[in-house]
């Protein structure tokens, strides 16, 4: 899971590859841990372990939680598995960082079937209001191979 902002902020924890870990909380609730474990997948709507965030002026914002899924194949189209900070904080204080997601499925299976139309996200929570300095770090994507960065197969 990636850092939240600032001196205030969290260490970084968790397994990248295997992650179970709920995010830490602050003034908003920390993101869930998610755990699918099946032979093929198919996301067409939303999975999230996202942090919540609440407007005004309170310290520390939530971080990202945890989606680990275990597949043979993983299908979709326009889904989005989501594991970043819910919402940005307008008051003095700075963002969480974004949790951590990991899909491990079987790399000759998968890529016997074209790639999904699947969005992963771990973004980490942001505050414009006082400068860029207010960044919570981005949180971690794994995959076991190249399958699902833009541009590679």
């Amino acid at each position: 899971r990636g850092s939240g902002e600032g001196l205030l902020g969290g260490l970084t924890y968790g397994s990248v590859s295997a992650p179970e870990d709920p995010g830490s909380s602050g003034s908003s609730a920390g993101g869930g841990v998610i755990r699918i474990d099946a032979t093929n997948v198919t996301v067409n709507g939303i999975i999230s372990a996202s942090s919540t965030a609440y407007g005004g002026d309170q310290p520390g914002w939530g971080a990202g939680g945890s989606i680990l899924i275990n597949c043979r194949v993983i299908n979709g189209t326009n889904g989005a598995l989501l594991v970043k900070v819910g919402g940005y904080p307008s008051g003095t204080w700075g963002g969480g960082g974004g949790g951590r997601l990991a899909v491990i499925y079987d790399t000759n299976a998968q890529a016997q079937v074209s790639v999904p139309e699947l969005s992963f996200q771990a973004n980490g929570g942001t505050n414009t209001s006082y400068g860029p300095g207010r960044l919570g770090q981005p949180g971690t994507l794994y995959f076991p191979d190249m399958r699902f960065i833009p541009g590679v197969i």
